[in-house]
């Protein structure tokens, strides 16, 4: 492979791992807009009064573990050369 070859090769890496991470942060955004209109649900409300242990088990939760927490998302691999 020749080196022209090798660095067009790397910028379309590059190019692709940058759309996946903007792709991760538009799902993300996503998410996090459907889990607060859900938690500010009257099914939401509803279940939590059903379920009183369930409102025991998410306030013993740390805030990282909730949905509505820091996003735990997982790293988006590098591609290694072929």
């Amino acid at each position: 492979m020749i080196p022209e070859e090798r660095r067009l090769i790397a910028m379309a890496r590059a190019a692709i791992s940058e759309h996946d991470r903007q792709l991760l942060d538009v799902v993300d955004q996503t998410y996090r807009q459907l889990e607060k209109a859900y938690r500010n649900s009257a099914t939401y409300r509803a279940m939590v009064r059903q379920y009183p242990e369930l409102q025991r088990s998410i306030a013993r939760c740390k805030r990282g573990d909730l949905v509505d927490g820091v996003p735990r998302r997982p790293s988006i691999p590098e591609a290694q050369p072929t």
